[in-house]
């Protein structure tokens, strides 16, 4: 969609960032043809699954996933010694790490 100047300037205003807008369209209901509203419901309802999204990323933290050919192979958690050249060869590579 494009944005209006007068948008624009409402936002900024309004502490509305452009990146916003995504999360509106996410989670907003349209009320009516042309508005979209974010109930106290639906942002309880997106903060639990961002918090379900958190929780999993601090469990998989540190963890070293093995792939080929298109299968999982396994999952370990890597040595502390081993971690470290891990990271830094993938950023010698231009991985993210």
């Amino acid at each position: 969609m494009n944005i209006t100047n007068h948008a624009e300037q409402r936002f900024a205003q309004r502490g509305i960032k452009i990146r916003d807008l995504e999360i509106c369209m996410a989670i907003g209901e349209f009320v009516g043809d042309e508005e979209i509203f974010i109930s106290n419901k639906a942002a309880d309802e997106a903060i639990r699954k961002c918090k379900k999204v958190i929780k999993a990323v601090e469990r998989l933290r540190n963890k070293k996933f093995v792939v080929a050919e298109n299968h999982w192979v396994t999952a370990y958690c890597p040595g502390k010694g081993n971690l470290s050249k891990m990271i830094r060869d993938g950023r010698d590579k231009g991985m993210r790490l």
